[in-house]
């Protein structure tokens, strides 16, 4: 019901996301006042995520779970997001090393 709610740029991206991602991890559980869905199964979710599509993927997930929390959160004043204090994974640092121009001339 989120995703026809609000009108996101990549709402396709997001419904693939939920679809593909989401539903299969926490879908069938409610979400409600007493918060059936805890934070452990977000992160377990996400460390699943990241270890076969990588962090990015992960964290946009993520970026996709806060948003969908906080707009349930706007419906019910009594309602704490599950995703509250979860932190995007770490992305790989791409590296800085250069080729040297003898480097370049061995590759071509």
């Amino acid at each position: 019901q989120f995703l026809k709610r609000v009108r996101l740029r990549n709402g396709r991206q997001a419904k693939r996301i939920f679809d593909r991602l989401v539903k299969p991890a926490i879908g069938e559980l409610p979400i409600s006042r007493d918060n059936r869905i805890r934070p452990q199964q977000i992160v377990e979710m996400m460390d699943d995520i990241a270890g076969r599509n990588g962090p990015t993927l992960a964290n946009r997930t993520l970026v996709y779970l806060r948003m969908a929390f906080t707009w349930y959160g706007l419906l019910d004043n009594n309602f704490q997001s599950p995703v509250a204090g979860i932190t995007a994974r770490k992305k790989r640092q791409n590296r800085s090393r250069i080729l040297a121009d003898d480097e370049v001339r061995d590759l071509l």
